[in-house]
């Protein structure tokens, strides 16, 4: 008899510490928009500014290899970002406890002027003709 209820109680020791030494985890998709605040190629992290229930917010989002990232439509790099530049995307939110983690998913930025290659010519759509057919 003591010998069970030694082993019922270790049991239940063993279960309860291991229900709390557990951190629960939670992961949730979002669509996030906002503007670059700043940005951190090498650490792999952007600022962006955006507005919850009324209030402007900052928050330090990833940027991993895996993050697809378009800019006008095209594939691009963290490099290609500018600062200023409003983006719209997915992020996973990790929450562990009170600590919350920003990764992106997709990051889509539309720009005014088109992306030039580095060393590539610009070249105009219409080149204003001479009279005489040069």
């Amino acid at each position: 008899m003591t010998r069970r209820l030694t082993l019922a109680t270790l049991v239940l020791a063993i279960a309860a510490l291991s229900g709390c030494a557990k951190k629960e985890r939670e992961e949730d998709k979002r669509n996030l928009e906002g503007t670059i605040e700043a940005i951190d190629p090498s650490g792999g992290f952007v600022t962006v500014s955006t507005e919850i229930h009324g209030r402007e917010v900052q928050a330090d989002v990833k940027v991993t290899h895996d993050t697809e990232i378009l800019i006008d439509g095209a594939l691009a790099k963290l490099q290609d970002v500018r600062v200023g530049e409003k983006a719209v995307g997915v992020v996973k939110i990790i929450k562990e406890g009170d600590k919350r983690e920003y990764v992106a998913l997709r990051v889509s930025i539309d720009r005014a002027e088109p992306i030039v290659a580095p060393g590539a010519r610009k070249e105009t759509a219409t080149q204003p003709s001479g009279g005489d057919g040069e």
